[in-house]
């Protein structure tokens, strides 16, 4: 140690009580003695005044409202908008969900028809290991194969490819929109 640093040392073994520590006990008594006065004693100390409140939810709400109904782009308004944005995200997810989970149907709901099936849970087990031997190792491998058949084994294969194919969408473009909002 150089003898800066041990002076340094030595004056702050010397130094009794740091000022932070004293004004924090200082607070910590009085939020207990304020504590143990209840709210009767004192009801200023755990009421806050009304016109302290900031109606900051209305605020939002209003907002919300105006940028819905009201804002207009020039072309076309907010909520025009927001759904193109919705239909270029929807697309690349609905084909990774009939891939993993549902298989590609046509119709809707109890009529719907399968015309494709999805991917097989074996030919997914088997895709994924070999992919992370080449990425990684046999390790790597051993380890991505295994909780995958632990998700056939017990049961939670179909919600986990829901969540798989949700999330093969999300990442790519949370990284793309933060990469872009970066460069600009």
């Amino acid at each position: 140690m150089t003898s800066l640093n041990v002076k340094a040392l030595t004056n702050h073994r010397n130094q009794r009580f740091h000022p932070w520590l004293v004004l924090w006990l200082l607070a910590m008594t009085g939020v207990v003695v304020l504590g143990f006065a209840g709210k009767e004693e004192v009801p200023w100390a755990f009421n806050i005044p009304r016109q302290w409140h900031i109606p900051l939810r209305f605020w939002i709400s209003d907002f919300m409202k105006w940028l819905l109904n009201d804002f207009d782009l020039g072309l076309f308004t907010f909520r025009e908008f927001t759904r193109s944005l919705a239909w270029i995200i929807e697309q690349p997810y609905w084909l990774a969900k009939s891939l993993l989970s549902t298989g590609f149907l046509k119709g809707l709901g109890s009529d719907a028809v399968e015309i494709f099936p999805r991917l097989s849970w074996l030919a997914l087990i088997a895709l994924i290991t070999l992919f992370s031997l080449y990425v990684s190792g046999w390790k790597l491998a051993l380890l991505a194969g295994s909780c995958f058949a632990y998700l056939a084994v017990f049961g939670q294969w179909e919600s986990a490819m829901v969540t798989l194919s949700s999330i093969l969408i999300a990442v790519p473009f949370g990284v793309l929109g933060g990469l872009m909002l970066v460069i600009a």
